[in-house]
């Protein structure tokens, strides 16, 4: 069942007397429904009151990734974009080169980043687990990992304009890594042991 409907039909369960009385009269009706035309009006209710699509639902989470990744590079919270927004992957690869994140950050906030201007309008397509925000000359990236949406690519600037640059990086390091039998880096990469990513 799609997650969608699950949740509609979750909704419909109100235990809430001021919401069961309102939905009464549509609860005798639908009674008299089959089950397949419940679905459908389920499918219709959705879609006629505005409900988010599953990738409605994911393009607001990524856009609320940006934006608070965004004000807390405008408060100078820059170790707290490196802890709490950053991928295991990028945590991985700034242990790997011993680049001290929130230090690199800052210096990449001076020039100015893309994802400091995503708003309300700017684009962003989802694709299953990953999404590309369209906010400058390359699109910014997320990825859904297991605690929720995270930045896949550093920040986009003037000097860091290439396509899936992050990606290229691991295609490089991955052959080395499974000629040492270490685990290939990815999407799904945990961060490194506690002090040792670079976040601080």
């Amino acid at each position: 069942m799609p997650l969608w409907l699950e949740a509609v039909l979750k909704t419909a369960v109100a235990t809430d007397r001021r919401v069961a009385r309102q939905t009464a009269p549509m609860g005798r009706a639908l009674r008299t429904v089959p089950v397949a035309g419940l679905a459908m009006f389920c499918a219709l209710a959705v879609i006629a009151c505005g409900g988010q699509s599953g990738d409605s639902r994911a393009q607001s989470e990524v856009r609320a990734l940006f934006r608070a990744a965004a004000a807390d590079g405008r408060a100078g919270r820059f170790a707290t974009i490196c802890a709490e927004d950053y991928s295991g992957l990028l945590k991985q690869l700034d242990y790997l080169f011993k680049i001290d994140c929130a230090k690199a950050l800052k210096e990449e906030w001076a020039e100015g980043v893309q994802y400091a201007h995503v708003g309300p309008s700017t684009r962003i397509v989802v694709s299953g687990k990953r999404a590309a925000v369209f906010d400058g000359a390359t699109p910014d990236r997320a990825y859904l990992t297991r605690s929720g949406w995270r930045l896949v690519e550093f920040p986009r600037n003037t000097r860091h304009t290439d396509p899936n640059e992050v990606q290229e990086v691991i295609g490089k390091l991955n052959p080395g890594f499974r000629k040492h039998h270490l685990p290939e880096l990815g999407p799904e990469t945990a961060a490194p042991p506690a002090g040792l990513d670079g976040a601080g």
